[in-house]
């Protein structure tokens, strides 16, 4: 069958991986970066570790998602979501 140009895919079906981290030290962060560029969903939640480690974890987790065009979104106080561009995060808080 000819391939038809005309046609545009309304579902595509993801076959990725949702993957919930909560490191307690800085050593971790090259893990979670290992799963932002094997192209997962990252639930990160930061509540295990002192607010210097945080704040590096962050910055170093921020970096790797930066480069790969991923969404971070804080979802919580010490917790954020990290999801590929073609993932839509959808929030109904108000």
């Amino acid at each position: 069958m000819p391939h038809d140009s005309n046609i545009i895919t309304i579902y595509q079906s993801w076959a990725g991986k949702i993957f919930i981290q909560a490191p307690m030290r800085e050593q971790q962060a090259l893990d979670i970066a290992s799963l932002i560029k094997e192209g997962h969903i990252v639930v990160l939640n930061l509540e295990r570790c002192g607010s210097v480690e945080s704040q590096k974890l962050l910055d170093f987790i921020s970096g790797a998602a930066y480069a790969r065009e991923y969404k971070m979104n804080k979802i919580a106080v010490s917790t954020y979501l990290i999801a590929p561009p073609e993932v839509a995060i959808i929030s109904l808080i108000d």
